[in-house]
């Protein structure tokens, strides 16, 4: 069967088999959409799919063990043919209430995480080379905003990364439902309220992150095409996507579309196991690339000053990967090793942990598991659902009406409306502390308490 995009408003209304007008303002938006969607894709779509099925292709994919590829490829195309599906049953609608409630209650005027945009650069080193990407860091110092203009010229896609970097933000900001009195909502969520509350967060993983990735991979790339604009401006942008990853649909992997399998596709209840995860499925894809490429390398060489070359830099690459993150956390929190505390670990094994559970938290579903084992507030559904849905109810069941039942309530606040419940929570735990005696610096009325 043909995939091709949706394309009913190319047929006329004597063929809708007689159902019911919908009177409804969405019906002009939706209408709108579809014939945007079907003239930009429609004959990418269908060229696509011509070869993609063709048996010389699919063959190819068979012989050289590469089926889990093609599938993926299929259902890729699939998923980008028909455009992003939302749930109309109860389940998907809350699901995805839910995904884009905690999303704002996580990140909004969230400063640790503004604060962690800086590893971006660790992850884009990877990919596109450390000597590249020091000329992109010079680059970017010597004139950021003359670069970043320059680039948002050169570039469609960066035009709009500032709104698309992520996918969660990107999904909070354009999911309003359906109807007049809701499309407000999602108008003012998207020109107001979202903007104010990310604006930080986008500004430094534009400029400290994206600008410089974006240059690495533009001078990269002049390099490898002969000095081709056009190669190198494509090949940039996908360095950008690959190493910091991208929120547009057609760029997500599959599970954070909410696809599994043939029959499993485009469900908002996998999506929301992926809530917040995007960077950190990015960086697993950049381990995988870098894994299999020094395997080939050593494989090929033997055991020779290349393969320890490559041994070498390949670790270095991993260090960046997972261990830089894990110590600029622990400087943003003061969770690093080597206190007074009797408890305090070892440099070693401090690095062991926190690089085994950075590794953990680049998997879905155990990634929640790893972040509950870093003492975070949780990510994704078993943080928004499981502990944060219950934990009021809990509280009251305990007798117990103290911070800890506070908290709680802010949290169910956040899952439930998209209050900011963890920048509120920093500073409800940080006033109490400071109440009762205990010192407090002013950071951690922003960024969290300092561990001792």
């Amino acid at each position: 069967m043909m995939k091709q995009t949706k394309n009913g408003h190319t047929k006329a209304r004597a063929r809708s088999s007689g159902r019911d007008i919908e009177f409804d303002i969405s019906v002009m938006h939706r209408h709108v959409n579809q014939v945007i969607y079907d003239l930009e894709l429609s004959e990418a779509v269908s060229n696509s799919w011509r070869v993609l099925q063709d048996k010389r292709v699919r063959d190819a994919f068979i012989d050289g063990g590469k089926q889990a590829d093609f599938d993926a490829l299929e259902l890729w195309l699939k998923d980008v043919a028909e455009g992003e599906i939302r749930s109309s049953e109860w389940v998907g609608k809350t699901a995805r209430m839910m995904k884009s409630n905690f999303t704002f209650a996580k990140l909004a005027l969230n400063f640790s995480t503004v604060a962690m945009q800086v590893t971006g650069l660790a992850q884009s080193t990877v990919v596109v080379g450390k000597k590249n990407m020091v000329i992109g860091i010079s680059k970017a110092a010597a004139n950021p905003v003359q670069l970043a203009q320059d680039i948002v010229a050169k570039s469609a896609y960066m035009s709009t990364r500032q709104t698309t970097f992520n996918k969660d933000i990107y999904d909070y900001l354009n999911d309003s439902q359906t109807g007049p009195v809701a499309s407000r909502w999602g108008d003012f969520k998207k020109d107001r309220l979202g903007p104010i509350a990310f604006w930080l967060m986008i500004k430094v993983q534009w400029h400290i992150a994206d600008v410089p990735t974006w240059y690495a991979g533009y001078h990269q790339g002049l390099q490898k095409f002969g000095n081709d604009e056009a190669k190198a401006i494509e090949h940039a942008d996908n360095i950008v996507k690959r190493s910091q990853a991208s929120g547009l649909f057609s760029d997500r992997s599959a599970i954070e579309r909410g696809t599994v399998s043939r029959t499993a596709r485009q469900s908002d209840v996998i999506r929301l196991y992926t809530t917040l995860g995007s960077y950190m499925f990015a960086k697993f894809n950049v381990a995988y690339e870098r894994t299999a490429v020094a395997g080939q390398v050593i494989s090929k060489e033997g055991v020779s000053l290349k393969s320890a070359q490559e041994a070498l830099s390949y670790t270095l690459d991993m260090a960046f990967l997972f261990t830089l993150e894990a110590v600029l956390m622990g400087l943003v929190k003061g969770g690093l090793p080597g206190g007074d505390d009797e408890k305090n670990q070892s440099w070693l094994v401090w690095l062991a942990k926190q690089t085994g559970l950075s590794m953990l938290g680049t998997l879905p579903f155990l990634r929640d598991g790893a972040s509950a084992l870093q003492g975070y507030d949780g990510g994704g559904a078993y943080g928004s659902i499981m502990k944060e849905a219950m934990d009021p109810f809990v509280q009251v069941a305990k007798g117990k009406f103290d911070k800890a039942f506070v908290k709680s309530v802010v949290n169910g606040a956040g899952l439930a409306t998209g209050f900011p419940s963890t920048t509120v929570n920093r500073f409800i735990d940080a006033y109490d502390r400071q109440k009762n005696g205990e010192k407090v610096s002013p950071a951690e009325y922003l960024l969290g308490k300092t561990k001792k």
